[in-house]
């Protein structure tokens, strides 16, 4: 028995975390300008 599925699946849960933490910030920006123009759209109706 070897245990080299372990080591990948970190590996990729290690990929997934990087990306994530890349990612989360941009995400946040976008709902953010999603929730000011809404707002805004929200005012002048």
């Amino acid at each position: 028995m070897r245990h080299r599925k372990k080591k990948d699946r970190s590996r990729l849960r290690a990929r997934l975390y990087r990306i994530y933490r890349w990612s989360a910030p941009l995400v946040g920006a976008v709902i953010v300008a999603v929730f000011r123009w809404w707002l805004e759209v929200r005012h002048k109706l």
